[in-house]
């Protein structure tokens, strides 16, 4: 769909004016533009229809969430002259408005939180902030699990090895992800049947910094992208946490030891389970046992990703790769544990 034809929907289905419409990020599931209209600001996030069953449960949590006291902003559906919180459009598109969120991606201002105190502490305290809300949400869902969304990777990695496995002449990051593909699917698989939490949690899945907002203070001033949210372990978003904020990315590194910034992670913990009242013994290991997950995560996207370019896929490839080899180690395991007890408050 042309932006122009895109615009014309929106103010169709919306009944607002549209004075500019940019097309702002889009990835593997989603494009997102940029909506000015009569001085307020929308996302307009553009969804394939398959993804629609997941929405109704994305706008349940937003709503919850919207009358929480958090400290931070979290997404705001406007709702379609029909009174629906998402509109289809064609057979394969679905449309979902949303305020504007003002603040810049942390990614963005802080690229190396490594050490810096006052935004691990900041991150620990918005985080548990976060996961206290999220864990007073009643839901008896049974399509967005954690255990779903495993078995969604398991179906993705079946067919990129279908796909990549036909290709004649294969670019370096195909024949990587063909090498690796039998440890991939060890581990893939050893998650499927995983124990199910006593009490229900719903983790957000994807707090990686590009979806964490601040102000220009580093203060977090806003969380979005809930449309990956399952019912399964807040331990999921502290291991995607470890993995995306508190590791080396610069490089492929080898030794774990040199890859994860323990200290900085601990000082995201303490500040973390101070916030939610809880003790370390109840959130370290469920955390370090998924430390793999995030890591399959972004390896499940890297064919299909439209922001990649094939040197990013091939740079992805090998560093996902990496950690969950590394992480496959029980020693590296052990090691971080023990770190992470020198730092314990």
């Amino acid at each position: 769909m042309s932006i122009v034809s895109l615009e014309q929907t929106i103010e169709s289905l919306y009944g607002i004016q549209i004075d500019s419409i940019t097309n702002v990020r889009s990835g593997y599931t989603n494009r997102n533009f940029l909506i000015r209209s009569c001085g307020r600001t929308y996302i307009a996030r553009i969804t394939q229809e398959h993804r629609v069953s997941h929405i109704p449960f994305e706008s349940y949590i937003l709503e919850f969430l919207s009358h929480e006291r958090l400290g931070f902003a979290i997404p705001r559906k406007i709702k379609a002259k029909s009174e629906r919180d998402f509109v289809r459009i064609g057979d394969e598109d679905v449309i979902t408005l949303f305020d504007f969120i003002p603040g810049y991606q942390a990614s963005d201002l802080w690229r190396h939180p490594f050490h810096s105190t006052g935004f691990t502490e900041e991150l620990g305290s918005k985080i548990g902030v976060l996961h206290s809300a999220l864990s007073r949400i009643q839901t008896h869902t049974t399509l967005h699990t954690l255990e779903n969304l495993v078995e969604s990777y398991l179906k993705k990695f079946e067919q990129y090895e279908n796909e990549v496995s036909q290709i004649e002449k294969m670019l370096p990051w195909q024949r990587m992800f063909l090498n690796n593909i039998d440890m991939f699917r060890e581990e893939i698989t050893s998650y499927i049947g995983y124990p199910q939490p006593k009490h229900k949690e719903v983790a957000h899945t994807d707090l990686r910094l590009q979806n964490i907002l601040i102000n220009r203070n580093r203060t977090i001033v806003g969380i979005i992208d809930f449309d990956d949210a399952v019912v399964g372990y807040h331990a999921y978003d502290l291991a995607k946490i470890l993995v995306e904020v508190y590791t080396n990315r610069e490089h492929v590194i080898k030794n774990v030891q040199e890859l994860v910034d323990v200290r900085g992670f601990a000082e995201f913990i303490n500040k973390y389970i101070k916030k939610r009242g809880i003790k370390n013994e109840e959130i370290i290991p469920r955390t370090l046992d998924l430390l793999k997950l995030p890591a399959i995560h972004n390896l499940s996207i890297v064919g299909r990703d439209p922001n990649f370019d094939e040197d990013e896929r091939l740079k992805n490839m090998e560093w996902n790769s990496n950690i969950i080899q590394l992480f496959r180690d029980e020693s590296n395991i052990r090691w971080i544990a023990e770190e992470l007890k020198n730092y314990e408050k």
